[in-house]
């Protein structure tokens, strides 16, 4: 790849920048990713810094406000290349830029688009540190799934109330009937009934309850958050940890619940008291992915705050 050049002759840079716009057009037939257009960029920064050395003095003068704008948000207040470049900013268009001045345009024009680059780039490890953390939260889910469906028994999402001396057993797909007590004051049958209604699929519905809770709360969370151009799908990553997240709170805080550590709800009486409460659970993922959505949005405007000059 070519990258920033010494060289001095026109014909030598001109040639230096039709290679690096034939390798960027060549990287535009590969399947869009976030490492292809990383690569299109250099190519393109490359193009651009030989073309910044070529260009008339009247095309300088009309690019220059645009570049004291992203320059701005890229250097320092107190960095020689700004404080030069809003002085040539001010030159009128009928006076020539030296040599000198045009080493600090092209000094300029790099250090805006190497400021874009890292952002660029911690834009991307956000994003796959999201992905990775997705990818954990749904193998724990899956695994969660599969015990379940195994050992309907293993997870305990089954709840057990009284009526006088008669008991009631209230799953997630299912509610016993009220069953009647033995004489010593135990519940003879209530395991039986328990057992009957742990359902194989117990543990998945819960976790499918508590994803379309958190597809509820994406789709409020998600509008705040504006979509990139760029093929980083942050918002696409966003979702997917979401709705991963939502379907394990969903099926652990049950079990919180049923233990008895949730403050202020004793017993689930019924299936659609479960059902209600795996949706609400669901949904209040957000509390916890509420703070990643808030750093994606930082992401997004440290991007977006220095865009290309080219």
């Amino acid at each position: 790849m070519q990258t920033q050049t010494q060289i001095s002759e026109p014909q030598e840079l001109i040639e230096v920048i039709s290679s690096n716009l034939d390798a960027a057009e060549e990287q535009l037939g590969k399947t869009p990713s976030a490492s292809s257009l990383t690569v299109i960029l250099a190519h393109l920064d490359s193009a651009q810094t030989d073309l910044l050395r070529l260009a008339p003095t009247s095309f300088l003068h009309g690019a220059l406000p645009n570049l004291v704008m992203q320059a701005r948000k890229a250097l320092a207040p107190d960095d020689l290349r700004l404080l030069r470049l809003e002085q040539l900013a001010t030159v009128t268009q009928s006076v020539e830029y030296t040599e000198d001045d045009r080493q600090v345009i092209v000094a300029s024009a790099v250090a805006v688009n190497e400021e874009d680059r890292r952002n660029r780039l911690r834009l991307e490890s956000f994003r796959r540190i999201i992905l990775a953390t997705t990818g954990s939260l749904v193998i724990l889910a899956t695994i969660a799934g599969v015990l379940g469906s195994a050992y309907p028994s293993l997870f305990p999402v089954c709840f057990t109330s009284t009526v006088a001396d008669r008991v009631q057993v209230a799953c997630p797909t299912a509610t016993s009937p009220l069953t009647s007590s033995i004489p010593d004051g135990s519940f003879g049958d209530v395991d039986e009934v328990t057992a009957q209604l742990a359902d194989p699929i117990n543990i998945v519905f819960l976790e499918f309850l508590g994803v379309l809770g958190a597809a509820l709360s994406t789709a409020i969370a998600i509008k705040n958050l504006r979509g990139s151009g760029d093929p980083y799908n942050l918002s696409l990553a966003l979702v997917l940890l979401k709705t991963a997240t939502g379907a394990l709170i969903a099926l652990f805080g049950i079990i919180l619940v049923n233990a008895g550590l949730v403050p202020g709800i004793e017993v689930l009486d019924t299936s659609s008291e479960i059902i209600a409460w795996a949706l609400v659970l669901g949904y209040a993922q957000q509390l916890f992915t509420g703070v990643i959505d808030r750093r994606a949005a930082s992401v997004l405007e440290e991007v977006d705050a220095v865009t290309r000059t080219a």
